[in-house]
């Protein structure tokens, strides 16, 4: 192992090194160093030991530098240049316009050079005259990116939307489209909506689009927290492809195939590898293509490994509110990923308005609180004991606080609410509970914990059996008879949810009785064929595998056989139908069996809360 030189107080000719700067200069350490007539260097350790550099140049009468072919020496030349030749091209606009260069770095570069080290010189910066109309001169120059640069010119356009204002530049940016079109569109005298909304082909982006995207401008990572159909799919993909960087998109199963071909219909510049599939998930990890996106889901992407080796991609969240609980497997491994920026989407981010479940979001979004800090800070516990433990419960009665606090906090670390009704006026809701009696089988099995059904049994054993066999034996045939009169009353396009496999049955073989064209979203199937191409079609839908991620706004009735326990299902089902594209009034049909647990957890999904097993336990 080779020896480290202690280099700070030692003395090299005149000069004395006072401390190792954090810079490098190719690849190697530089010091600053004090020479005996006063002057301050910053010279490469090497050149020190070597005896290259003995002074700071007093010794031969000038300071001298050894640069000339370095690219700091080539940017303080062009200064030059452009402030005092005036057969520079760019003369004009420089010492044409009576800008100079201070006196002290004129005739001395290593009075520039130490100034630019100081000041956070590094390859891949340029010099910025902070006022375009001043000088160069130290407390009016800096160092910035080219993009920075781009954004302090004379001549730069800056177009004011929804009070957002950047340059064309920025909102070419922004929007993931080319610089030029924009120019050319402001150019033919295009009014400010349709320079920015209007896409390249023929698609065009809502206004509330547009201004969410523009107002994210400055965040690299964000949480995009819109209504169900709002587009929240547009504005993550168009906010990731802006980065043109690798995207990698978690989401449910039920919508991975949406992702892939929302892809190729918006971006069809991109790789598209849907990462369930083993083969395509190798494929992906070894494409060495920026412009690639990778889609799989909550329930894989904790089993591949690999993603956790990926570094500089953009990782888009959909439904993040999967991801409410932090000791899951899956955001256990989300949370170790090493990706450069993150895009949360999500209609629901706090599930049951239970702020806890945003914690692992936020810390996604970059927030500095660990959990116990979190939990302290927004939380009201109280502490109980148990069989002599004693543990934390979040209080039922205001159980947060400091709630405006949190809010902004979530806006400043880019996150961006929105509901329909804000942005657009979509037609009325009417919701109709349509009572039915309980069967003499659930009264049977509710009094006496057995019955008998003749195709099968239900024997009472344990508060989570129960809850299930009682909501399954809500399946009756006067629900039924109730379904095919609904069916019967339109010769519209309906929609249909339920929950368990038994229901989807009964279901089938009323509709093909009726002879009503059918589609399925379920686990097993997803087939809208008939729900696309006929008008009296009759569309059964999993909550599980349908809730979200499915547009079915050409029906505008829906009939709920039976409720899901969830309540984000629930809000989410609504929406298929309710959502950007709808013109008609929209009718929902509740089919309540009365004095059941159907009654009860409808009761429960209307406060917008899960219908749990500890709920059940309690009202048994």
């Amino acid at each position: 192992m080779p020896k480290l030189i202690q280099m700070i107080g030692k003395k090299f000719g005149k000069l004395t090194v006072l401390e190792e700067c954090e810079e490098r200069k190719h690849n190697e350490k530089l010091y600053k160093c004090k020479c005996d007539c006063g002057n301050i260097n910053y010279i490469i350790g090497s050149e020190l030991r070597r005896g290259k550099r003995k002074s700071c140049g007093c010794m031969r009468g000038n300071p001298i530098h050894n640069m000339s072919n370095d690219r700091i020496y080539r940017l303080y030349q062009n200064i030059k240049q452009r402030c005092y030749n005036k057969n520079n091209n760019h003369y004009k606009d420089y010492g044409g316009r009576g800008i100079t260069v201070y006196n002290e770095w004129l005739n001395n570069f290593q009075a520039f050079y130490d100034w630019s080290m100081s000041n956070g010189y590094q390859d891949n910066l340029t010099i910025d005259r902070i006022d375009v109309n001043g000088n160069y001169e130290p407390y009016n120059c800096r160092w910035v990116t080219r993009r920075e640069q781009v954004l302090n010119r004379r001549n730069n356009v800056y177009l004011t939307y929804k009070e957002k204002t950047l340059t064309l530049s920025q909102w070419a940016e922004a929007l993931s489209i080319r610089y030029n079109t924009l120019v050319t569109r402001y150019n033919r005298g295009w009014v400010i909506n349709d320079i920015l909304t209007k896409r390249c082909d023929n698609k065009s982006l809502y206004p509330h689009q547009v201004e969410v995207l523009g107002g994210l401008y400055d965040h690299k990572s964000a949480g995009i927290f819109y209504d169900m159909g709002l587009g929240k799919t547009i504005i993550g993909s168009i906010k990731a492809t802006s980065y043109k960087k690798p995207i990698l998109i978690i989401s449910p199963k039920s919508v991975c195939s949406q992702w892939i071909e929302h892809f190729k219909e918006w971006h069809n510049e991109y790789k598209r590898y849907n990462l369930t599939n083993k083969k395509e998930f190798e494929a992906y990890i070894n494409d060495n293509d920026n412009l690639k996106v990778g889609v799989i889901n909550y329930d894989i992407c904790y089993r591949r490994s690999e993603l956790s080796k990926l570094t500089g991609y953009i990782l888009i969240l959909d439904e993040s509110h999967a991801i409410g609980n932090i000791n899951s497997k899956r955001t256990k491994a989300i949370m170790k990923l090493k990706f450069d920026d993150v895009l949360l989407l999500s209609g629901t981010p706090a599930t049951n308005s239970d702020y806890m479940k945003l914690y692992p979001m936020l810390k996604l979004l970059g927030l500095k609180m660990n959990k116990k800090e979190y939990e302290d800070r927004y939380g009201n516990w109280f502490m109980m004991e148990l069989n002599g433990i004693k543990f934390r419960v979040l209080s039922k009665v205001n159980s947060y606080k400091n709630i405006d606090e949190l809010k902004k906090v979530m806006y400043d670390l880019g996150c961006r609410f929105k509901k329909t009704d804000e942005v657009i006026d979509l037609p009325q809701q009417r919701f109709i509970d349509v009572p039915i009696k309980p069967s003499k089988y659930y009264k049977t099995f509710v009094k006496d914990g057995y019955v008998d059904c003749g195709e099968c049994e239900y024997i009472s054993s344990s508060p989570t059996t129960d809850m299930l066999y009682q909501r399954q034996l809500c399946n009756s045939t006067e629900k039924l008879d109730m379904v095919k009169t609904l069916l019967e009353s339109t010769e519209d396009r309906v929609i249909i949810f339920y929950n368990f496999n038994c229901e989807l049955v009964l279901l089938q073989q009323l509709v093909s009785k009726l002879k009503r064209p059918l589609s399925f979203v379920n686990g097993s199937e997803k087939n809208l064929n008939c729900y696309n191409n006929n008008n009296d079609s009759v569309t059964l839908v999993q909550y599980q595998s349908g809730s979200s991620g499915v547009n079915l706004q050409k029906a505008n009735k829906m009939i709920y056989y039976s409720p899901p326990i969830k309540s984000d299902f629930f809000e989410q089902s609504k929406k298929r139908i309710h959502r950007i594209g709808q013109d008609s009034k929209c009718t929902y049909w509740k089919l309540v069996t009365t004095n059941s647990i159907e009654q009860k957890i409808y009761n429960t999904l209307d406060l917008k809360r899960d219908y749990t097993e500890e709920l059940f336990k309690h009202e048994v």
